[in-house]
């Protein structure tokens, strides 16, 4: 199985959004990943680039080609531009991870929530994908 996984191509965090970009999961962490430059999702909470977002301190934003090489140079890393930004959601960040009967993946931190879209049909992959992963939904 692939280190990283695409779950939707759209996101909202803290009922703002959908924006359109990836959301990819892998063993540590949730990727929120927007290819909308300059656009940044820090600029919603702070307007802190690459810094921990408050009251998360594992929560960061930062340019896409600031991630770590042995992530943007896997072979499972499905986004191969590195212009745009990415939310980083460590695993030891997320207070709950529940997904809806239609579909809806909800990550709560201690102070942030996104949610992502998948849909009724693609439920049983998305938690399947996850728990693959190991994590808890």
């Amino acid at each position: 199985m692939p280190q990283y996984q695409t779950l939707s191509l759209f996101f909202s965090v803290d009922k703002t959004g959908p924006y359109l970009g990836q959301a990819v999961a892998a063993e540590k962490a949730i990727y929120l990943v927007t290819g909308m430059a300059p656009f940044s999702l820090a600029s919603l909470f702070t307007g802190r680039v690459g810094k921990p977002l408050p009251a998360d301190n594992g929560v960061f934003e930062m340019s896409l080609s600031d991630l770590p090489a042995e992530v943007l140079d896997d072979a499972s890393w499905p986004i191969r531009s590195r212009r745009g930004f990415v939310l980083v959601i460590g695993r030891d960040d997320v207070v709950k991870m529940s997904c809806t009967l239609i579909g809806k993946l909800r990550i709560v931190t201690s102070s942030h929530t996104a949610t992502i879209p998948s849909g009724i049909l693609r439920r049983y992959k998305l938690l399947r994908t996850l728990r693959q992963l190991g994590w808890q939904v």
